[in-house]
């Protein structure tokens, strides 16, 4: 049971406008749903989901995965509608899968880029 949010997590919200000013894309086209802090955001249950997921799915591979932030979103989208059905609230944003990446401790190769790129944690 995931019951408080790692350190790196709890720095999210105040990264926020950091993350405006390093995007290398103009800030007016980032939007709140690319944000990592939108993770805060989600229920508790959701939470504990989803990192279940990210850590089974993504703990035998190695160096960095192919799959970027908004990709790898969709598969845990798709497992969450799958397993615990269509009623389900599956949706997760591209910024709050960032989030959930982080608190599962996957950190971007470069969190500059708009789809986050993960190395396997060590």
């Amino acid at each position: 049971m995931l019951t408080s949010l790692p350190p790196c997590v709890g720095g999210i919200a105040r990264r926020v406008e950091a993350e405006r000013v390093q995007a290398r894309f103009r800030p007016d086209q980032l939007s709140a749903g690319d944000l990592p802090s939108g993770w805060l955001e989600v229920s508790h249950d959701k939470q504990e989901k989803v990192i279940q997921w990210i850590k089974s799915a993504l703990v035998s591979a190695k160096g960095y995965f192919i799959w970027t932030s908004y990709g790898l979103k969709h598969h845990c989208s798709g497992y969450l509608r799958r397993t615990f059905g269509n009623n389900y609230d599956h949706y997760l944003s591209n910024g709050q899968f960032k989030g959930a990446m982080l608190a599962a401790g996957f950190y971007p190769r470069d969190p500059n880029e708009l789809n986050w790129e993960y190395k396997q944690p060590e």
